[in-house]
C-alpha cells in the first residue's frame, strides 16, 4: 500500500506540471495569430513576463519561470517564451524529484506511463513552436542566436528520448539523468 502512495505521489507531480502546462497553452491558443494585431503595450507585457520568468528561472524555480513564459504567450506570442517554457518545464519535472530516494530504495521516481506523450507534447507546444516562430538559423549575430541552436539540440534529443520510450512498458522507470543530458546547463545564469 505505501509503496503504491509512493508512486502515485512521484507521478503525481509530474502530472500537475503537465495539466498546468497543457491549460496554459489551451489558452496560448486563443491568441490572435496574425503579428498586426498586437500592440506595443502587448509586446511590453510579454517582454515583464518574459523577465519574469527569467528571473525566477535564475532562482532555480522553474514551475514559476514555465508560468510566467506560458503567460507571454497571449500577450505576443515570442521564440523565446516558447522555447524558454519548453526548457523550464522539464527543469520543473528534474527538480520535482531532486533529493528523493527513488530508485535506490527500489522505487521509480517517474514510470514510463506518460513519458513519451509528455515528451511529444511539449516539443509540438513549446520547442516547435518556438523554433518555428524564431527567424531561420544561420546569421550568428541574431538576438537568441544560441538558444535556438541550444532549444534545437535538446528537442533532437528529447525526440530520442520520446523514441526510446514509447515501446517500454508503462512500468519501466524513466532514467531521469538522460532527461537532465538532453536539458544539459541551464540556459540562464
Amino acid at each position: 500500500m505505501t509503496s503504491m502512495r509512493k508512486h502515485r505521489t512521484a507521478v503525481s507531480g509530474i502530472m500537475l506540471i503537465a495539466c498546468l502546462s497543457h491549460a496554459l497553452c489551451a489558452c496560448a491558443e486563443s491568441a490572435p495569430a496574425a503579428p498586426g494585431n498586437y500592440t506595443a503595450q502587448d509586446q511590453r507585457a510579454a517582454r515583464m513576463l518574459n523577465a519574469l520568468g527569467d528571473r525566477a528561472y535564475r532562482a532555480g524555480q522553474f514551475n514559476e519561470a514555465l508560468k510566467a513564459y506560458m503567460a507571454s504567450y497571449p500577450n505576443f506570442p515570442n521564440p523565446y517564451a516558447y522555447l524558454m517554457s519548453g526548457d523550464a518545464y522539464w527543469r520543473a519535472v528534474l527538480a520535482s524529484h531532486q533529493g528523493r530516494s527513488g530508485d535506490e530504495a527500489g522505487r521509480c521516481r517517474v514510470a514510463n506511463e506518460h513519458f513519451p506523450s509528455d515528451l511529444r507534447r511539449s516539443l509540438e507546444e513549446h520547442f516547435q513552436r518556438g523554433l518555428a516562430l524564431h527567424p531561420a538559423p544561420g546569421r550568428a549575430s541574431e538576438p537568441n542566436a544560441e538558444l535556438r541552436r541550444r532549444a534545437g539540440t535538446t528537442a533532437a534529443c528529447l525526440g530520442e528520448l520520446a523514441r526510446q520510450y514509447d515501446g517500454q512498458p508503462a512500468t519501466t522507470c524513466v532514467a531521469l539523468d538522460r532527461l537532465s543530458a538532453c536539458l544539459g546547463a541551464p540556459l540562464l545564469r
